[in-house]
């Protein structure tokens, strides 16, 4: 699962509270938080929360089956996109 950081603003916008409840909600689950080099501080989104931004701003209103299943393609290009390609195990001589 990607690392999903938002904003305060983005998480209220994400969760659909106002921003000092997101930054509430943030405290009280003890999520990561971080201040980043444009000054905004970003909360890390668990992956159950991760999942449902994912599903809700990537795959837009697609539901059910079809959504799973871009959900495990997508998924299935990540762990791809971290393991070696077959060149670069042919080289350590794995291959």
């Amino acid at each position: 699962m990607p690392q999903i950081w938002l904003s305060y603003d983005e998480l209220a916008e994400f969760l659909g509270c106002p921003r000092p409840d997101a930054a509430g909600v943030v405290a009280a689950r003890q999520w990561a938080r971080r201040r980043c080099s444009d000054g905004l501080t970003r909360a890390k989104l668990p992956p159950a929360e991760a999942d449902a931004f994912l599903r809700r701003y990537f795959f837009g209103p697609r539901q059910g089956a079809q959504t799973d299943q871009l959900v495990a393609a997508l998924e299935t290009v990540l762990l791809a996109a971290r393991s070696p390609q077959p060149a670069e195990r042919m080289a350590r001589g794995a291959g």
